[in-house]
């Protein structure tokens, strides 16, 4: 099957940004045996055309989408963010939105339902809260497409930890541990004093990074609605598991299907399990059984290429 992923529900100066989940997508897909292009405006009449949501004009939304299928086009969307109970419960701090455009966007996103064949989510609460408003709904797992060749991501060990990922106030605390413990931690993101860095960068911070940290947004009573918010970041989590490098994460009960594959403890644990994987160069022989194991139980080919051949037998 031939998929186009059209990013054209994204602003221009949002093109660039998606290039993580496009890349994924298209190498996911085409790992699974089928064709990909991606394109911010192209429509094609033969392929299942694809979309990340993000629908902030529900009207134009639904206009659009009834026009292209009313080419004969297949329709699906890829959600992926935690939606759950009508609204994305960590948005008060994990997303730079002014006040209204979250409205804007579940009510858009609730608009293109009825429009659309099929949708995927990465996440599997938000797959379970919208199976009974989706005909065709699947949780599909992110994956492993495949780890980078370990002789291509030699470097020296400059630092002890590494976080990347935008800063609110539960990552800021939990970084500020490691601060006051005499840790030497960098961090990238907005927010954080170097702000965003360009992907080559953070690369290179998790190859030169004896442990890369996985923070949830929101502590787990910081939500907009009486939900946990807490979920593991998936292209996250992915980038530091493929790069062969150490993951310790703080525990994340939902949403977590790479828990075997880190080192995770509570919070108030964090420091303590970093100064354990520190001594001894314990951290380098886990990071490299962590990362076979997640390339073998979570190789896309495996998890990912069944709910596709689900999603097409569902449409024929």
């Amino acid at each position: 099957m031939w998929f186009n992923i059209s990013t054209s529900n994204h602003a221009p100066d949002n093109q660039e940004g998606l290039s993580t989940l496009v890349e994924y997508t298209r190498g996911m897909l085409s790992a699974c045996g089928h064709e990909v292009t991606a394109s911010p405006d192209l429509i094609f009449k033969d392929a299942i055309n694809l979309y990340f949501e993000h629908f902030l004009d529900g009207p134009v939304a639904v206009e659009h989408l009834r026009a292209v299928r009313a080419q004969g086009c297949r329709v699906g969307v890829i959600a992926t963010e935690l939606m759950v109970q009508g609204t994305i419960p960590y948005a008060r701090h994990g997303m730079p939105y002014l006040p209204g455009i979250l409205e804007r966007r579940m009510d858009g996103f609730h608009a293109v339902l009825p429009e659309i064949d099929f949708l995927w989510s990465f996440l599997e609460r938000t797959a379970m809260a919208y199976q009974p408003q989706v005909p065709v709904c699947h949780f599909m797992p992110f994956g492993c497409i495949s780890l980078v060749p370990a002789d291509m991501c030699r470097s020296p060990k400059l630092t002890d930890v590494f976080f990347f990922g935008r800063a609110t106030p539960h990552r800021v605390a939990v970084v500020q541990r490691f601060l006051d413990a005499g840790i030497n931690i960098a961090t990238a993101g907005v927010g954080f004093a170097s702000q965003r860095l360009p992907g080559f960068v953070i690369n290179s911070y998790i190859d030169r990074s004896k442990i890369t940290l996985n923070l949830t947004l929101h502590a787990p009573d910081d939500s907009s609605v009486n939900v946990d918010p807490r979920f593991a970041s998936c292209a996250r989590v992915v980038q530091i598991l493929e790069r062969g490098a150490m993951a310790l994460s703080e525990d994340i009960p939902l949403d977590n299907p790479y828990q075997p594959f880190l080192a995770s403890t509570p919070v108030d644990g964090l420091v303590d399990a970093c100064r354990y994987l520190l001594s001894n160069d314990r951290w380098k022989d886990q990071a490299s059984q962590n990362a076979q194991q997640f390339a073998q139980e979570m190789d896309v080919r495996k998890i990912c290429a069944p709910v596709i051949e689900r999603t097409l037998a569902q449409l024929r």
